[in-house]
């Protein structure tokens, strides 16, 4: 199976890849290590939730804003 990587444009190989870093990790054999800077705003997130003085809308957002890079 090809994509045809040369056809492509820059955006949509981009899209690509952000539509895809979620599930990457079942998708790769080669385990990619997350950065501290990661580590520190999934730790801060699971803290968020955890904590339950947030509502989901406002968590979605908080999501948003400390974005995670796969």
């Amino acid at each position: 199976m090809s994509t045809r990587h040369g056809r492509l444009s820059i955006n949509l190989k981009e899209n690509m890849r952000e539509i895809f870093r979620p599930v990457e990790e079942y998708l790769t054999t080669i385990p990619r290590q997350a950065s501290m800077e990661d580590q520190r705003k999934r730790d801060f997130l699971k803290t968020a939730v955890l904590s339950g003085w947030f509502k989901d809308k406002e968590l979605e957002l908080i999501s948003q804003m400390v974005k995670l890079q796969a």
